[in-house]
Parts: C-alpha cells; sequence; structure tokens
C-alpha cells in the first residue's frame, strides 16, 4: 500500500472537506517499464498509487525547522500515520490480515477527488474513526 500526504490542518478534522493533498505527493498511474530483475516489460505497467492519504506537517520529537518547530511533513511522515492506524485495527481484532486491512482502509476513505479511486488521491484521506468503529 502506498501513501499520499495531506497537510494535518487541511482535513477534515479541521474543517476542510475533503482533504487537500500536498503538491508534493506523487500521482498515480506511473509507467513500469522494467521488472524488479532489469528485463524490458512487454508493455508498460500501470501501478494504482497512491492507495491512500495520511496526515502529515504532525509535530514529531525530531526534525527542527527554523522556527524551533518540530514537524515532519512528505509520504515519510504520512506512510507512519496509516501504519499507526492499521496497529490500532490489530490491537482492535488480531485475526485481520493484511489484505482485510487493505480492503477496509480503501472501503471507509474519505474522497478527495473522483468518487472512489483517483489517480492523485487513491482512495481518499483514511479515515481512522471509521475503521476503528467498524471493529
Amino acid at each position: 500500500m502506498s501513501v499520499g500526504a495531506a497537510y494535518y490542518r487541511q482535513t477534515q478534522g479541521y474543517g476542510v472537506t475533503p482533504a487537500v493533498l500536498e503538491t508534493y505527493s506523487s500521482p498515480g498511474l506511473q509507467a513500469i517499464y522494467y521488472t524488479h530483475l532489469g528485463s524490458l516489460l512487454p508493455e508498460p505497467m500501470l501501478l494504482q498509487k497512491p492507495n491512500i492519504v495520511a496526515p502529515d506537517g504532525t509535530q514529531t520529537s525530531y526534525s527542527q525547522n527554523s522556527a524551533g518547530e518540530f514537524h515532519l511533513y512528505g509520504t515519510s511522515a504520512a506512510a507512519p500515520h496509516a501504519a499507526a492506524v492499521a496497529a490500532l485495527m490489530l490491537q482492535q481484532n488480531h485475526t485481520l490480515t493484511p489484505d482485510a486491512i487493505y480492503t477496509r482502509m480503501r472501503s471507509t476513505a474519505l474522497d478527495m477527488g473522483a468518487p472512489r479511486y483517483d489517480r492523485f488521491t487513491g482512495f481518499g484521506f483514511i479515515n481512522g474513526k471509521a475503521l476503528l468503529v467498524s471493529g
């Protein structure tokens, strides 16, 4: 699962609907021309990524900026937020498989672009409350 990024203050939790994708989040449907071994594919493979979007820009204990504040931005910050929600889901139900977690994350995500899936935001912004309430 790949994760796009939305600044946490530009999400539904802060009254912004839909959440706003960070400009540096990579668009999906990137063409893959070679196998992992370096062989040319007969035709390019288009990956449907990202799958979901999660928050970035939150406070951390490192990554101090010039103003002395600690914030972390980018998909490198968003992916751990999605992983944290997955961990909470597993804590709630330890029998969940990775596929079940991915499916629930996709089905409960809040649309940010076209309904269901779009190449920029995947299935939308992760909805931790719905994921944990649905048990």
